[in-house]
């Protein structure tokens, strides 16, 4: 089940496209996973291997690269034609003699994509220096760019059924805060409180159910209140009397 309308997918493909225009960009290599989610809606968790979206000024829809294994999920998830869902086998995973950017330099060569100008997001936690040294020495032909934050400023412009996600789950993270704040007393342990918190974020409301959040939830609990970053963990031990947190002003962290 698609969470937009196909539509709304290609509507996105072209903004990006028109972006690549007018910076002369041909061929666009997508590595993270929260563009490629955005693009195609492919949904899913292997990114610790190499998976790729490309999107060609020479066709409509982008293609998904991915191992083998995750193929079937993008299938299910992302608005691609079958034929636009290309795995490679996984011969090319774990291995000291092959590597998913080769695979990836093979199928872009098979297309005839390996030439004019080809945009990369450099700075990317996903785009590492191995996968830019393979691609440059499997594509000389092709002028690699930075497209960094190319796909990210067209993410910005919200459509109607974005903000629509974006209210529920606003309304779903604050019943979550709720619970957490009800649950937590004096005597109850920490994890105890946060189980709390995942047991609302899962379930949902009534009316829209939730899902897994993208990084665990943050508790400040006592001494660790003073953290400059909101990136504390909880414990196994129950919250005491006596020391109490006398700010609040944590975002996106629940404050016990």
């Amino acid at each position: 089940m698609l969470l937009f309308e196909r539509s709304e997918y290609l509507a996105r493909v072209a903004r990006v496209k028109r972006a690549m225009t007018q910076r002369g960009i041909d061929l666009l290599l997508v590595a993270s996973p929260a563009n490629q989610f955005w693009l195609t809606g492919y949904d899913g968790w292997p990114f610790y291997t190499p998976q790729r979206v490309v999107v060609s000024q020479h066709q409509e829809e982008p293609i998904w690269i991915g191992r083998g294994m995750d193929a079937v999920g993008a299938k299910f998830t992302a608005f691609l034609a079958a034929k636009n869902v290309v795995p490679y086998p996984d011969r090319y995973v774990g291995s000291l003699e092959l590597h998913p950017i080769q695979f990836v330099s093979e199928e872009l060569q098979r297309r005839s994509w390996d030439r004019g100008r080809v945009g990369v997001e450099t700075d990317d936690y996903y785009y590492t220096a191995k996968w830019d040294a393979i691609l440059k020495k499997n594509l000389p032909n092709a002028e690699f760019v930075d497209a960094f934050l190319l796909v990210n400023r067209r993410r910005m412009a919200k459509s109607a059924r974005e903000l629509e996600y974006m209210r529920q789950a606003g309304r779903i993270a604050a019943a979550a805060q709720q619970a957490a704040f009800d649950a937590a007393r004096p005597g109850v342990r920490q994890c105890d409180v946060m189980a709390e918190v995942y047991r609302v974020t899962t379930a949902g409301l009534p009316e829209f159910g939730g899902t897994f959040p993208c990084k665990p939830p943050n508790a400040m609990v006592g001494e660790y209140c003073t953290c400059h970053e909101p990136g504390g963990r909880w414990r196994y031990v129950k919250i005491g009397r006596r020391r109490r947190c006398r700010s609040r002003r944590i975002l996106g962290s629940v404050v016990v």
